[in-house]
């Protein structure tokens, strides 16, 4: 399947792209504001720009491992270095035979982003304190900075505001359920998709 963009999506094509938000050096906090923020504008542009109406969408997330090259480095923000087995699984079993016009990558979050949001939020939180002083890069080293955890919880904060805060009838969301991790060593990814 081959990657669209989010202009093709606004003229009805069907299929996948991105529009990923920079939640970079962010806490959980305002990484969540980011991505209500991004919903919101890649919904009213659906409502501005184009004569289709979005009848329903679904917050979701998946895996995207690493593209298996030798040097290449994990990027949340760089998607040539990602593999999108995890999204095309998705959008091709789940959502395409279901009727929805198209998927859109929010963010992908890996290890090593996770690590970097973990210590703005202490540095930043005079009430927080760094439990490791360790600044290893190494992802074998996750626990506290799980990419796949933090992945759900983005997850679960987005549907939480479109279910209980904002109260938006569209979203399709039939449940809270967590599903399944993504394997370890993948990155986490957030992901809209919508139906005329």
């Amino acid at each position: 399947m081959v990657l669209k963009t989010f202009h093709e999506l606004l003229k009805g094509e069907r299929g996948y792209a991105l529009y990923l938000a920079d939640i970079s050096q962010m806490s959980i906090r305002e990484a969540t504001k980011t991505l209500v923020e991004t919903v919101n504008e890649i919904l009213n542009e659906f409502e501005d720009k184009t004569d289709y109406i979005v009848s329903k969408f679904v917050i979701g997330k998946t895996y995207a491992p690493q593209v298996q090259e030798e040097n290449e480095t994990y990027q949340d923000s760089n998607v040539s270095t990602w593999n999108d087995e995890g999204v095309i699984s998705r959008w091709n079993t789940k959502y395409k035979n279901a009727g929805f016009n198209g998927m859109l990558v929010l963010c992908g979050i890996t290890c090593q982003t996770v690590k970097e949001m973990i210590r703005y939020e202490a540095s930043n939180d005079s009430d927080s304190e760094i439990v490791s002083d360790s600044d290893s890069d190494d992802d074998d080293d996750c626990e506290l900075s799980n990419q796949q955890d933090y992945t759900l919880a983005l997850e679960q904060r987005l549907i939480h505001h479109f279910a209980y805060v904002k109260h938006d009838h569209r979203l399709g969301n039939e449940t809270l359920c967590t599903g399944r991790r993504g394997p370890r060593d993948a990155a986490g990814v957030v992901y809209l998709v919508y139906k005329f």
